[in-house]
């Protein structure tokens, strides 16, 4: 069958944030033409939100704005009175926002659930309604954190 959501696959997702998490561990992106280079907080945001000066776009893909795509065509966050089941069913600020995603996706797509009316997180105006919003980006958010946890701790400069 066919997926109803448009843009990469679920497995496509999980792959592009698995390579984030390795390049963020190793502090290495790499680039096009295979050369690496130390990761900086500018080109990791520029890459995780998939702007002009993506390393890779490629290999590292658009995770921040296809996670959106994906929340808004998966029935379960298109129905605003499931804000409880949300919360229960998926933790998506944990690590294992993919796995947990995954057996949703593939729950609706063995049950032919999905319609072709998306949630609110597929619209930049409206996205901030829906509570999975700040859920989704939290999941973002630990990325920028586990990076900054390997990086060495501030100096106090003598002036």
């Amino acid at each position: 069958m066919q997926s109803a959501v448009p843009g990469p696959t679920l497995h496509q997702l999980r792959t592009w944030n698995s390579r984030l998490i390795r390049s963020i561990d190793s502090k290495t992106f790499l680039y096009r033409n295979n050369a690496t280079a130390t990761i900086t907080f500018d080109a990791l945001i520029d890459t995780v939100e998939r702007s002009i000066w993506s390393i890779n776009p490629s290999f590292y893909g658009s995770l921040h704005n296809n996670g959106h795509t994906y929340i808004a065509y998966s029935p379960v966050w298109q129905n605003p009175n499931s804000v409880k089941s949300k919360h229960n069913v998926c933790n998506l600020a944990s690590q294992k926002f993919f796995e947990c995603f995954s057996k949703f996706y593939i729950m609706m797509m063995v049950n032919h659930k999905f319609q072709s009316v998306y949630g609110v997180m597929e619209e930049l105006t409206t996205s901030m309604r829906d509570p999975v919003f700040y859920q989704w980006h939290g999941y973002l958010d630990t990325m920028f954190l586990r990076y900054k946890m390997g990086l060495p701790p501030y100096q106090l400069l003598s002036v």
